[in-house]
């Protein structure tokens, strides 16, 4: 890290990025680059996986975000189904 912090501007903002992970890819491994990403930029990190939509933040813990999308993925179809 540089000691920049690309997002210290005015105004109240939530800066965020969304990524994607390749089909095959393991749940718990997306949820720590979700992680190590949204550590590295200081800022929420996004991501579907199998049809929830995934949330991490800096002080997430990648397993209790994938414990929060299997969770997630047992609601019926046609469900919102979002783990953060």
């Amino acid at each position: 890290m540089i000691g920049i912090n690309l997002f210290d501007q005015p105004g109240r903002a939530t800066p965020c990025v969304k990524i994607g992970f390749m089909g095959g890819d393991d749940i718990f491994a997306s949820c720590v680059h979700a992680v190590r990403i949204a550590k590295l930029l200081d800022c929420m990190v996004t991501f579907d996986f199998n049809g929830v939509h995934c949330m991490a933040r800096p002080n997430t813990d990648p397993k209790s975000l994938a414990e929060r999308w299997n969770e997630e993925l047992q609601k019926p179809a046609g469900a919102y189904k979002v783990a953060a």
